[in-house]
C-alpha cells in the first residue's frame, strides 16, 4: 500500500515559503493558521492584505453568508469575497474550502461563530459593519458574545414576516442601533413601538397607525410601502402640534419620509401653515442618512408649523411623498444638496 505523505510545508527555504505563504487566498491562509503553533506563526508573519468584514447574513439553515473584502491603497479597487459558511457535524469537513467561483467560497464548519471570531483575530479585523437575517431571528442570535463580536449597530431583516417575539427581543437586547431596516411584514396588531430605539429607522411597510411614527425613539424614519392616506397624515401632523420637547428620549426627531401616500383630503385641513420666512429659518435643511455623512435639502417651498414650544418644523407634499423635517438648528451650515431617498 501506498502511503500518502503530505508536502513538507515548513522545510521550503525562507524566499520559497514566503512566496507560498503570499499566494494563498484569505481562507487558505487562514486554514493554516489552525494547524499549529508553528503553522499560525508563519501564517501570520508576513504581510497580510487589510480586510473589512462588509456584512454578515443569518441564512436558512443555519447558513451564515459573510462579504469580506480586500482594501488596497487608491486608485486600485476592493475585491470582495463572498464565503458560504455551512454548519456541519462531519470532522472530516472542517476547514474544507470550495471555490464556487473567483470571489465565491463555500466552507464547511462545526461552529461558524468560531471561525468568523477566529478570522476576526487572525487578520485583525474590527467588527462588521452590518448584519442582516433573512431567516427567523433566534435568541440565541442575540447576545454577549455576538454583540461583541458583530456590528449590530446597522442591522437589517429581510424576510416573509417578523413576529412581535422577535421584535421585542431586537429592541430589548440592543440598545445602540444606528440604522435599522426591515424589508418584512410586520404584525398588524403589533403595538410595541415605544421600545423601538435606533437613530435611523428604514421600513418597507409603515406602521399600524400614522400615531406610531411618533411612538418611535428616533431621528429618522423612512416608511416606503403603501398605507397612509392625507387624513391620516393630517391626524400625525395634530397631534405633533400637542407634543412638547421630551429630554428624556435618546434622539430628537429630524425627519419623517412616508412614501406612496394616498390622497383622499387635503394634507394641511384645520393647520396653523405658513410659507416659507427666511428670517425664520434657512432655506436647506441639514440631514444625514446610511449613504452620505451630510446632505441638505430645499425646503424654500415647503410649509413651516410652529409649536407651542417653540418648535418649527416644515412639511413638503410632492408626488405622493410626505416628508417631515424637524429644524433643531434654525440656520444649519449647508454642505451637499443632493437628494437622498
Amino acid at each position: 500500500m501506498t502511503e500518502t505523505r503530505g508536502f513538507p510545508l515548513f522545510s521550503l527555504p525562507y524566499v520559497a515559503l514566503k512566496d507560498v505563504v503570499l499566494s494563498l487566498d484569505i481562507f487558505s491562509r487562514l486554514n493554516l493558521s489552525s494547524c499549529s503553533k508553528k503553522s499560525k506563526s508563519i501564517a501570520g508573519s508576513y504581510k497580510m492584505s487589510t480586510l473589512e468584514i462588509e456584512s454578515i447574513n443569518f441564512c436558512e439553515n443555519s447558513e451564515h453568508i459573510v462579504k469580506i473584502s480586500e482594501i488596497y491603497s487608491s486608485p486600485e479597487p476592493k475585491i470582495t469575497h463572498t464565503l458560504n459558511i455551512i454548519p456541519s457535524n462531519i470532522e472530516a469537513n472542517y476547514g474544507k474550502i470550495i471555490e464556487i467561483s473567483g470571489f465565491e467560497w463555500k466552507l464547511h464548519h462545526n461552529s461558524p461563530m468560531n471561525l468568523i471570531a477566529k478570522f476576526s483575530v487572525f487578520y485583525k479585523v474590527p467588527q462588521s459593519k452590518s448584519v442582516g437575517f433573512n431567516r427567523d431571528v433566534e435568541k440565541s442570535d442575540i447576545n454577549d458574545e455576538t454583540i461583541v463580536l458583530f456590528n449590530t449597530r446597522k442591522l437589517g431583516i429581510q424576510k416573509e414576516k417578523l413576529t412581535t417575539e422577535e421584535l421585542n427581543l431586537i429592541f430589548s437586547k440592543l440598545h445602540d442601533i444606528q440604522v435599522f431596516s426591515i424589508w418584512s411584514e410586520i404584525p398588524e396588531d403589533y403595538d410595541n413601538y415605544e421600545i423601538w430605539k435606533a437613530k435611523e429607522i428604514r421600513l418597507r411597510d409603515p406602521p399600524r397607525t400614522s400615531e406610531d411614527l411618533l411612538r418611535m425613539d428616533c431621528e429618522k424614519l423612512i416608511c416606503n410601502g403603501p398605507k397612509f392616506k392625507t387624513s391620516d397624515l393630517n391626524l400625525f401632523l395634530k397631534k405633533w402640534m400637542q407634543l412638547t420637547l421630551k429630554k428624556e428620549k435618546t434622539y430628537l426627531k429630524r425627519e419623517i419620509a412616508v412614501f406612496r401616500v394616498e390622497t383622499d383630503s387635503n394634507l394641511y385641513e384645520d393647520l396653523p401653515i405658513t410659507p416659507w420666512n427666511p428670517n425664520q429659518r434657512g432655506q436647506y435643511f441639514q440631514g444625514h442618512c446610511q449613504y452620505f455623512h451630510n446632505f441638505s435639502i430645499d425646503c424654500s417651498q415647503g410649509f413651516d408649523l410652529f409649536r407651542d414650544d417653540g418648535v418649527l418644523a416644515t412639511v413638503i407634499f410632492d408626488h405622493n411623498a410626505f416628508k417631515f423635517y424637524i429644524w433643531h438648528e434654525r440656520f444649519p451650515v449647508v454642505t451637499d444638496t443632493r437628494p437622498c431617498y
